[in-house]
């Protein structure tokens, strides 16, 4: 099916009071999906004072992602750090050429490791473009190594390999080393990423130091991918702090306490989250996340923001979407009442407003085919 979006308008004309809202995403089984995502988010932090080190954080921008460093406030040393996200497809793709020693007759056994032969053999089978190379990598990564808290020693990427588990340092290093075997460009992202903890406020975050990579992906150029959550993009919750191989350098003479006390010196202003999953794939053992490299639509999606007449979201809540005589599954609805109702198949689904565990039944929606439907719900009266 080809992707195309019907959009739609529904308001609400009678509600009730809040009490308690218990809810979880239920996708509908076991399966683990490819989530298709797109929209944009921002996030804005505070810097206060000057950095361990003197190290100042970087302006940085490559394809969907940009952070920027502004003063804030009355002290002139703290800074407003913006990082914002876009998610706009990637519907223009170069072809792969493939390395020699994968279009030769033999592959000469001293020249790399064997294994990572056999597996990038079997991963680009049949792939065209360099996206779609890319993605397989990634994808590999995530579903067939396990992210641990623990250094093990040896580090080298072909023992990593072969042992399939590492941190976020390890897995960047294997990603990095399979990609440069296939002659694609990529280096290594050492910054902080910010994690909110399931059913904790958005104040409530963890900062951690985090490596992921960069890989250069024409025609768009440089993009950012995150081996352990996500493929051709990263949220807004991670900052940049120097990128391998690049114009962006670490200060040599920092050292590893100094470097540690960064954090401490960030938090976490707010984040304008409006992203949307709009297609799903059933394809692994773990979840993982995507930018849109295809106008092909696998399965349905609903989704849209719900507002008061005014114009402001309702900030909690749920959609509970239930197909008849199936599943009913419960969709979340975020800060800036964006929802998303995702991995649907065609018929006849009912769409209801969870409000604190009060169920306010709104539209029916007819999927007949693979499709996304945009549909914007407005709340006409005051919520007690």
């Amino acid at each position: 099916m080809m992707f195309q979006r019907v959009r739609g308008r529904i308001v609400f004309l009678h509600f009730l009071g809040l009490t308690g809202l218990l809810f979880g995403v239920v996708l509908g089984g076991s399966e683990a999906r490819t989530l298709v995502l797109e929209g944009s988010e921002q996030s804005y932090f505070v810097q206060s004072g000057v950095l361990p080190g003197g190290i100042v954080l970087p302006q940085y921008r490559n394809f969907g992602f940009e952070q920027t460093s502004t003063s804030y406030g009355d002290q002139a040393v703290d800074r407003l750090i913006s990082v914002r996200v876009s998610l706009e497809p990637i519907f223009e793709q170069v072809s792969f050429k493939k390395p020699s020693w994968l279009t030769s007759a033999e592959v000469d056994p001293a020249s790399v490791p064997g294994p990572f032969d056999a597996t990038l053999q079997e991963l680009i089978k049949e792939k065209r473009s360099m996206a779609e190379v890319v993605n397989a990598v990634f994808t590999w990564v995530h579903r067939s190594m396990t992210l641990t808290q623990t250094s093990e020693t040896p580090r080298d990427a072909l023992t990593i390999f072969r042992r399939r588990q590492g941190n976020c340092v390890d897995i960047s290093t294997v990603t990095h080393e399979l990609l440069t075997r296939l002659g694609i460009q990529s280096r290594i992202v050492h910054g902080i990423m910010y994690k909110k903890h399931s059913g904790s406020r958005e104040s409530e975050t963890q900062a951690e130091f985090h490596r992921w990579l960069e890989v250069n992906l024409p025609p768009v150029g440089w993009v950012f991918y995150d081996p352990t959550a996500s493929c051709a993009f990263v949220r807004s919750g991670y900052i940049v702090l120097y990128i391998e191989d690049s114009d962006i350098l670490f200060p040599e003479y920092m050292r590893r306490a100094e470097l540690l006390d960064i954090p401490s010196h960030l938090s976490l202003m707010r984040t304008e989250d409006k992203v949307q999953v709009t297609d799903c794939l059933i394809d692994g053992e773990t979840v993982f996340l995507t930018r849109r490299f295809s106008m092909e639509q696998n399965t349905s999606a609903i989704y849209g923001q719900v507002t008061f007449m005014d114009g402001t979201p309702l900030k909690s809540g749920a959609i509970v979407v239930e197909k008849q005589d199936s599943i009913r599954v419960s969709f979340p609805i975020n800060a800036q009442g964006v929802y998303s109702a995702y991995c649907l198949g065609p018929g006849l689904y009912t769409c209801t407003l969870d409000l604190n565990g009060t169920l306010i039944p709104t539209q029916k929606v007819l999927i007949e085919q693979a499709e996304v439907k945009k549909l914007d719900l407005v709340i006409t009266q005051k919520i007690k």
